[in-house]
């Protein structure tokens, strides 16, 4: 990942940080996007970016997507959001990666798309409260589905992000920084996650292989 974390850390609002770079890369990825989308985005990468590092343990969509369908609701919205999620910003920040392994960019974007349609239909059931929704803005239901109709446009808006952050990064340390995070994704060695975290990298979970 090719993120100088650290630089991020020391911004004074993280959120607004991202925010200006998503509201700019939308601009030119696809300014359709509401802006209730933009903000998911925006606070997408907040949680990623500052995600505490603890004991990595993988998840696959796969098994994420048998999580949300075997587990009672509220469990379920939760599991079905980390799909979605993983895969949009797996697609957004690593997809350079992705073209290098065995997994196809098409199965995360459709993991990732029908992940937020699923989500979108449950919070759009009779009796749900919509949050949001009275204040004028999306409800959380209709967030969900412009994500999913609009996956592959987020996920060029994320690229487009990641693309920006990268030129605050010397080209040197950024190819050895890449290096050492497609070896973590590789190997899941704690050492080289070690490393990573030495120089400011927040790893939240191994990234998964399938």
């Amino acid at each position: 990942m090719t993120i100088e974390l650290q630089s991020l850390d020391r911004e004074a609002n993280l959120f607004d940080f991202f925010h200006s770079h998503v509201g700019e890369a939308a601009r030119e990825a696809d300014p359709e996007v509401s802006e209730e989308g933009l903000f998911y985005l925006s606070n997408l990468l907040v949680e990623r970016g500052r995600t505490e590092a603890g004991p990595m343990e993988p998840q696959t969509l796969v098994e994420l997507q048998l999580a949300a369908v075997q587990a009672p609701r509220v469990q379920a919205l939760g599991a079905w959001r980390e799909l979605g999620d993983k895969a949009l910003y797996v697609m957004g920040f690593f997809h350079g990666s992705l073209e290098r392994r065995t997994i196809s960019p098409d199965y995360y974007a459709h993991m990732g798309a029908a992940a937020y349609h699923r989500l979108s239909r449950i919070l759009h059931a009779p009796g749900v409260r919509q949050v949001g929704a009275q204040s004028g803005h999306k409800g959380i239901d209709a967030i969900f589905a412009e994500l999913s109709t609009r996956f592959t446009s987020c996920t060029r808006i994320l690229r487009a992000v990641r693309e920006a952050l990268r030129a605050h990064v010397a080209e040197s340390d950024d190819q050895a920084l890449l290096a050492l995070y497609e070896d973590w994704l590789q190997t899941g060695d704690p050492e080289v996650a070690r490393q990573l975290r030495r120089l400011g990298l927040s790893l939240s979970s191994k990234v998964p292989t399938a």
